[in-house]
């Protein structure tokens, strides 16, 4: 606390006052970024699902929140890298249209493997040197096992769905 307040040139009761501790700081910071990528997040999803060329235009805000986001992701923290599994779940689930609360137990252990996978690649010293690697894992087979299983879930939360509105 006394090295954040040094480097804000600010006293404590001042970072007391915005923040409840120095997770609340890391998560609103993280939040702020996250923002962001998402745009991105969702553009690698879209990857996944065609063959279409990768190459997503991102702008310079956009790498500036994504480096800053894997920065967490490549942290030691568990909490910080909690909160990249956070983002890419709820992202890909908004996309996909997974409910978290209709996940079957081993459709939960399967996006784990997955979401867990992705924040250990993003952390990766191979991306943190060439983010340009990520569209192409997109179309790996592994890229391609990743979406498959996220779709078999989603298609099987929809036809249940269709069932219990037929019902």
């Amino acid at each position: 606390m006394r090295r954040i307040s040094q480097t804000a040139d600010t006293n404590r009761n001042s970072f007391y006052y915005h923040y409840d501790s120095l997770e609340d700081l890391a998560r609103k910071a993280f939040q702020d970024n996250a923002a962001g990528t998402r745009p991105l997040v969702s553009s690698l999803l879209a990857g996944f699902q065609s063959d279409a060329d990768l190459n997503v235009q991102l702008d310079d805000n956009m790498v500036t929140h994504a480096r800053r986001v894997m920065l967490c992701a490549r942290s030691e923290s568990p909490f910080l890298r909690g909160m990249v599994h956070e983002l890419l779940r709820e992202a890909w689930f908004d996309e996909l249209g997974i409910d978290e609360v209709l996940l079957t137990e081993d459709e939960r252990i399967q996006t784990d493997f997955v979401f867990t996978g992705l924040v250990g690649v993003l952390g990766s010293k191979v991306v943190a040197q060439s983010p340009q690697v990520m569209p192409r894992l997109a179309t790996s087979p592994v890229g391609q096992a990743s979406i498959a299983t996220l779709r078999r879930i989603a298609q099987r939360q929809a036809d249940e769905s269709c069932i219990d509105s037929s019902s």
